[in-house]
Formats: structure tokens, sequence, C-alpha cells
């Protein structure tokens, strides 16, 4: 808002109507940045793979964050690690990942595919591990058995591979 006098031809804006228009344009801004922050909050997952057999291939991690998705097997992340440093079966690596539930499993992809290969029997050739469970029989566990709250950095979450064959 303006304020004119006529008499001396100058233009006045008060004070107050000054404060307004900056508050107008920086209220949105703070606000941006505080949904940005929230909703980018990222939290880390330390792994550490145990009983790896050898270097050949790669280490898949797959994320998923429910028991469709896992039937589905639609990941809501997946990465690739290199056994490089891989020393007496272990090998130690992080994901980060926003809040939320999830369940993770590893793939010891051998032969490079990013398949799990089966036999004609229907049971893994390849090894395998799961967070927060240690696989003994041969049924596929539930995503419940296994999913963790997200909420927090959580440490260092230990995974025994396995391998049937």
């Amino acid at each position: 808002m303006l304020y004119s006098c006529k008499l001396y031809g100058i233009r006045v804006r008060p004070k107050h109507a000054i404060a307004m228009k900056s508050n107008i344009i920086f209220l949105p801004a703070i606000m941006l940045y505080c949904h940005l922050n929230l909703f980018s909050q990222q939290f880390t997952v330390i792994i550490q793979a145990e009983g790896v057999k050898d270097h050949d291939g790669k280490l898949i991690v797959a994320v998923f964050s429910s028991q469709t998705d896992f039937d589905n097997e639609k990941t809501c992340y997946e990465e690739e690690f290199e056994k490089t440093a891989l020393q007496n079966g272990k090998l130690t690596f992080q994901i980060d990942l926003p809040p939320g539930i999830y369940g993770i499993t590893i793939l010891d992809d051998e032969d490079g595919d990013k398949k799990m290969k089966y036999n004609a029997l229907g049971i893994p050739r390849e090894g395998f591990g799961i967070v927060n469970l240690e696989t003994t029989g041969l049924r596929k566990p539930k995503f419940s058995d296994f999913c963790f709250n997200l909420s927090k950095n959580q440490g260092r979450r230990k995974v025994k591979m396995r391998y049937i064959f």
C-alpha cells in the first residue's frame, strides 16, 4: 500500500506495509524448508553379512515395504555391493532410507544375473540372507517375520547368509 503526497510528488510506503510484504514472502519459504527437511530425513542402516562364501559376484540388497511388495518382489530400494572388501566371510555396508517399515533381504548373486537361481524343486541355488531372521527351513518367510520400524539410526544389523547347495 502506497500513500502519495500530491503537493511534493512523494510516494511513501508505511512501515507496517513493508513488514507485511516481507512476511508474505518469508513465511512460504520457511514452510517449504520445513516440509523438505521433514520428508527428506534419512536414517542409516549398517548391515553386516556373515557367512558369505567367496568373492565371485555381488551382494544385492533388496528393501521391501509390505507383504504384497515382498510377495511380488517389488522393491522400494535396491543396491548392489561388490565383494572386494570381503574378509573372513564378512562384508559390512550401509544404506540410507527414510523413516518407515521395511524388510531387507540379501542375495549373493554369484552369476551376475540379478535373480535368484532355483533348482527343479524350487530350492535356491544361490546364497541369501534376511535381516532380523535366521532362516532354517525351506519356506519363504512372511514380511512380518523380519520387518522393522526405521525411526532412527538403527546401528548394526547382522545377516547370516545361507547356502543350501
